[in-house]
């Protein structure tokens, strides 16, 4: 048993931005969900976050499966849902 350690630190401005998290199959990444909807991805040991190619304004948990291709996305719009997504790419937006 450790004590706790600050490993990334992602300033944002608005408290309720970050949703749900998760980590990368490969341990290198934490993606995380905006309040619009927008999935990104930031490195675990810092740096610039880059926006993925999905948005799911709804989305309420994420996780990744172990080999890193599939990611599983809940959400609820009018009625509950879970999709599985492959392929997942970065979308070339700006880094933050």
């Amino acid at each position: 048993q450790g004590e706790p350690t600050t490993m990334l630190v992602q300033k944002t401005t608005d408290t309720l931005r970050l949703r749900p998290l998760a980590w990368s199959a490969d341990g290198k990444h934490i993606l995380y969900f905006e309040k619009n909807g927008d999935l990104w991805r930031v490195p675990r040991q810092g740096g610039p976050g880059q926006r993925m190619a999905l948005s799911m304004p709804h989305a309420i948990a994420i996780s990744v499966h172990p080999d890193g291709r599939q990611i599983a996305v809940s959400s609820a719009v009018r009625e509950p849902q879970i999709r599985v997504l492959d392929n997942l790419r970065v979308n070339g937006a700006p880094e933050r």
